[in-house]
């Protein structure tokens, strides 16, 4: 068995150098988490891809780093949906050269421009997505489902089906 091993290390005050093992497996590679085993492979049927975890790497931390900022603007959200689309390159190593991420945000009374602003806010605070900037292009589009205020009648009106992309 071959182990890849790394140490914990400070690089200085303010940064610290996260570390995983990864042992070999007889196809790919496997490490233990604190949420469990995650097996990983260039072929599916042995774990996941590479670009598969890149992309949703991605993707979860801008809807992550969303969520809470939709939330700090009082928005109230009911769900949240994340489709991605990854474009690779075969002339150059297979690489991900683009990641187009389409929320799909239902919630009461969402307004276009907070969204889309809070969508720009995301990325920039986003590590995933700072941490490829200038490497892969990230594309994001938006589609608001909007649920009006019920009335004093307690009757709510129909869903609203907004699309926008950024």
């Amino acid at each position: 068995m071959i182990y890849i091993e790394c140490i914990q290390t400070n690089t200085s005050v303010d940064k610290v150098v996260n570390v995983m093992r990864f042992e070999m497996k007889e196809v790919g590679f496997k490490t233990d988490l604190e949420f469990g085993e995650l097996h990983v492979s260039g072929n599916e049927e042995y774990g996941f891809r590479p670009y598969q975890l890149m992309a949703a790497s991605i993707a979860v931390c801008s809807g992550g780093v969303l969520r809470t900022i939709l939330s700090k603007k009082k928005m109230v959200i009911e769900d949240i949906t994340i489709d991605t689309e990854v474009k690779r390159n075969p002339d150059k190593a297979n690489r991900i050269e683009k990641i187009i991420i389409h929320y799909q945000i239902k919630g009461q009374d969402l307004n276009h421009d907070s969204v889309k602003k809070s969508i720009h806010l995301a990325r920039k605070n986003c590590p995933m997505a700072q941490s490829v900037e200038g490497s892969i292009e990230i594309e994001e589009t938006y589609e608001l489902i909007c649920k009006k205020k019920e009335s004093s009648l307690g009757i709510s009106s129909s869903d609203n089906v907004e699309k926008n992309n950024k």
